[in-house]
């Protein structure tokens, strides 16, 4: 339980993600890691055999949830700031 609370600390401060982040970053995570894994066993593949381009997509998606998320707490703060000068 301890890793998984520093797994999760370590997402929101190294990281600077949400919890919609965290939550979407942790799910794409293990689907990536699930895919390797049952890509191996069920291809009969091992190490070079198996080629990268599921690692890669995986990769790929998890920058385009820090980048979605960062840009999410962009546009909550600006739309804050707009409703304070409107008050």
């Amino acid at each position: 339980m301890r890793r998984a609370r520093n797994y999760w600390r370590w997402l929101g401060d190294k990281l600077g993600l949400t919890l919609g982040g965290r939550i979407a970053f942790t799910v794409l995570a293990v689907i990536g890691l699930a895919g390797v894994v049952g890509d191996a066993v069920f291809s009969g593949k091992s190490g070079d055999q198996a080629g990268g381009v599921l690692l890669v997509f995986v990769g790929l998606a998890l920058a385009i949830v820090v980048g979605l998320d960062a840009a999410y707490r962009e546009l909550r703060g600006i739309a804050r700031r707009f409703a304070d000068r409107s008050s």
